[in-house]
């Protein structure tokens, strides 16, 4: 195996992992901490996304090149790096858009006492499932994009 499919795939392990420890360990485990009201878990859950954000889009950029170079040097076997693509694409737009306007909408939001009338509650709402959306496609194609690279 060259150094770059090397590189590729343990990129990708890392990513994958990352985003399942996350969405599946990290957030539910927060919800379910005694003592935490909903704005400390908010307030947690910034700090942890901010981190990962920034993480996850440097390890992105490491897989997605990567992916490129042993897309040209294994010839034919192109499936990763098409799957490794829209992965980076999904997230430079979570890093960029979405999780900046998340943040600025919330900026100041009581997640305990919520007002009804606070239309930001609703556009915050809609922020968060667009990025996690996201996050779903990213998980099923990086699922994909690790069975193509054992191909």
């Amino acid at each position: 195996m060259n150094a770059a499919k090397t590189v590729r795939n343990l990129g990708l392990g890392l990513w994958v992992g990352g985003m399942a420890a996350i969405d599946f360990v990290d957030a539910p485990a927060r919800f379910k901490t005694p003592g935490l009201d909903r704005n400390a878990i908010t307030a947690v859950g910034r700090s942890v996304f901010r981190a990962w954000s920034r993480y996850e889009l440097g390890l992105a950029t490491l897989t997605a090149a990567t992916a490129l170079v042993a897309a040209r040097d294994e010839g034919s076997n192109k499936r990763t790096a098409a799957l490794v693509a829209p992965m980076w694409a999904l997230t430079i737009v979570q890093f960029a858009l979405l999780q900046p306007k998340m943040r600025a909408i919330a900026e100041g939001l009581d997640f305990v006492n919520r007002d009804p009338n606070e239309p930001r509650y609703a556009a915050h709402r809609k922020v968060h499932g667009a990025y996690m959306a996201a996050d779903g496609v990213k998980f099923l194609l990086g699922l994909a994009a690790n069975v193509a690279s054992n191909r």
